[in-house]
């Protein structure tokens, strides 16, 4: 049990972070919905989505591999 606990929580240390990079970008994007210009500029939408939420992979669990 508690192997599988340390095992869970370095998984869910990687989904905490991911989840934090998720919430700081739409924290951002409200910030700037109102704002004409990123509304008629999709490439700054998708500039920010890079920077953001970069393409990492999030385990759902260990068994996952």
């Amino acid at each position: 049990m508690g192997q599988v606990l340390k095992i869970n929580f370095k998984y869910n240390r990687k989904r905490i972070i991911f989840y934090n990079k998720v919430s700081s970008f739409l924290n951002l994007l409200k910030k700037h919905s109102q704002s004409r210009f990123v509304k008629s500029q999709p490439y700054y939408l998708q500039k920010f989505l890079k920077k953001f939420i970069p393409l990492t992979r999030v385990p759902i669990s260990p068994q996952a591999k």
